[in-house]
């Protein structure tokens, strides 16, 4: 992860949100960066071989998007 400090705002009460990034996390269980790094590959392969590794993850996962939206909605649940 890289962080940028813009600029330090007066103290308004708790905010905390995102204003960029780049592809979906991983998913659950998939082995930490180097799992997903291999189901990256397989994502991207033309070889049916390979992408039958893709099977068992959710159809709908796409592993090069990025919900803006999605990931300050989740982070104010939390917060």
């Amino acid at each position: 992860h890289v962080f940028r400090l813009d600029e330090i705002l007066p103290y308004q009460g708790p905010q905390v949100r995102c204003v960029d990034g780049k592809n979906a996390c991983p998913i659950e269980d998939i082995g930490g960066v180097f799992g997903h790094n291999h189901l990256t590959r397989a994502y991207l392969s033309d070889n049916p071989l390979i992408r039958r590794q893709l099977d068992w993850i959710d159809a709908d996962y796409q592993p090069f998007n990025f919900n803006l939206t999605a990931v300050n909605s989740r982070l104010e649940e939390l917060h």
